[in-house]
């Protein structure tokens, strides 16, 4: 009987839990705005590189691929 019991739990919990994840808020910019900002960014990167400041540049560049690609795994 317990065992029946525990069975018809199992089999409810599987069919009607439902995964939640967090959904990260974005701002709304508009496409341009996100254009030139990304365009920004890759100048001031350059800028930092082309002037031997690496640590700086590389915060710039982060930024960008955080920025692009926000939901890719390998980044997290």
């Amino acid at each position: 009987m317990m065992r029946l019991i525990g069975f018809l739990l199992s089999v409810l919990l599987m069919f009607t839990a439902q995964p939640v994840m967090a959904q990260s808020q974005l701002p709304n910019f508009t496409q341009q705005q996100c254009l030139q900002q990304l365009d920004d960014l890759a100048q001031q990167a350059l800028k930092a590189t082309n002037s031997g400041d690496f640590a700086t540049a590389e915060t710039y560049w982060t930024q960008i691929i955080e920025q692009q690609f926000p939901d890719n795994p390998f980044l997290l």
